[in-house]
């Protein structure tokens, strides 16, 4: 809890577990909605045929999101097959005291968490990417940019040189490729501005080209 005149200003989130296999689930009331009735989220790490770690995590149902501990006390060092994911997801909602107006919650709840369980498990675990191709020194020429990359508020090509330059210094999360719509490009490296350069097939140079190196 925070101390009385205390002031969240941000929340950091670690990178994805080795081999992590995730996936949401929220099931709402109708077709768009703001709020989910129920919210999962399930991380699954699974080695050989047995499942090595479980996180599993619950909204919509509290006042903050829960830890489902007894769920992932049924699925760590199991066999990660659709009867040990069922058995898991049929505690979800034991111990939970809902009120008058919210006991629907409990099946939902329950069937929510094994379809997030299920879609986690169907996953395939994210591919190990080789060290990007160092970009050659260019400090006192433009950036040459490929076109194919995008970033948080560059959805598409830009048609003017201040809102590309603008969006760029603002991003704060991975870059992904528009080939692919991936942390990664067609050949399977990393989808960077430091990585993608001339030196891959897959590089085409932006129109918008007059960004100076920092």
């Amino acid at each position: 809890m925070l101390p009385p005149g205390a002031l969240l200003t941000g929340v950091g989130l670690g990178p994805p577990l080795a081999a992590e296999q995730a996936a949401y689930v929220r099931a709402t009331s109708r077709a768009r909605a703001e709020w989910p009735l129920v919210e999962v989220v399930a991380r699954l790490v699974v080695a050989g045929d047995q499942l090595q770690t479980a996180r599993i995590t619950i909204g919509g149902v509290a006042n903050l999101p829960l830890r489902l501990g007894a769920v992932e006390a049924l699925l760590v060092g199991k066999p990660a097959k659709p009867e040990t994911l069922a058995a898991a997801a049929a505690v979800a909602a034991d111990g939970a005291k809902p009120l008058a107006g919210t006991a629907y919650k409990l099946d939902l709840l329950r069937g929510a968490v094994l379809d997030a369980l299920e879609r986690a498990l169907a996953q395939p675990p994210p591919r190990p990417h080789r060290r990007p191709r160092p970009r050659p020194d260019r400090k006192d020429s433009p950036m040459q940019l490929c076109r194919h990359l995008r970033w948080k508020g560059h959805s598409h090509d830009a048609a003017e040189l201040a809102e590309f330059q603008l969006t760029f210094a603002r991003n704060q999360v991975p870059y992904s490729c528009l080939h692919t719509c991936q942390p990664w490009g067609p050949d399977d490296e990393l989808a960077a501005p430091e990585a993608c350069n001339d030196s891959r097939p897959c590089y085409k140079p932006s129109p918008l080209v007059d960004l100076r190196l920092s």
